[in-house]
């Protein structure tokens, strides 16, 4: 199980091991579950749980944010899904490797105070550091990745709790979400 814990880098040191995430309850709960391990980036962290979590959240200290070899590029390679519960893909971190993969235009543009990259320390103590590459883009139009996997009939859909849900193969929307963005980035 894989969880994103982001964090909001706002100049001050980011500590891992104490930062909460800034997603909710959910991913706040999961942080602080037994057994959890965060992953090692700056802002863009994420929790696993689960065989191989270790490794699997140590190789995020070697990539960008969402990039290639990150636990999203990895949960792709495992064959994982990705639920959402109550919202939709404009929710979809995921969709940011898909960026990476159509190799957008807009990937070096670092969001303001974030040129020189984003340091913390990570729950280990050790220092992290990622530098302004392969930066998420804007998420606002990931719903039409998820139309587009709608049509194709490559979503599940469901209630959890009271909240509509949705969930696709990972692999499946990163090679939908990248075709639709290579075809037009914007």
């Amino acid at each position: 199980v894989m969880m994103p814990l982001f964090v909001i880098a706002d100049g001050s040191e980011i500590d891992l091991a104490s930062t909460p995430s800034y997603l909710g309850l959910l991913p706040e709960t999961f942080r602080k579950f037994p057994g959890v391990v965060r992953s090692a980036n700056p802002t863009h962290s994420v929790g696993i749980f689960g065989p191989g979590a270790e490794e699997m959240a140590e190789a995020h200290r070697h990539t960008s944010f969402i990039g290639r070899g990150s636990p999203w590029d990895r949960l792709a390679d495992l064959d994982g899904r990705v639920l959402h519960i109550g919202t939709n893909f404009n929710t979809s971190s995921i969709l940011h490797l898909a960026e990476v993969y159509a190799g957008v235009p807009y990937l070096d543009v670092s969001y303001p105070g974030w040129e020189k990259g984003v340091g913390a320390r990570h729950t280990d103590g050790s220092r992290l550091f990622c530098p302004p590459m392969e930066v998420p883009g804007d998420s606002v139009m990931f719903y039409l990745v998820q139309e587009e996997m709608e049509r194709r009939g490559l979503l599940r859909r469901g209630i959890i709790g009271q909240a509509n849900s949705v969930m696709a193969r990972a692999r499946d929307m990163l090679e939908v979400g990248a075709a639709m963005m290579k075809a037009d980035p914007g």
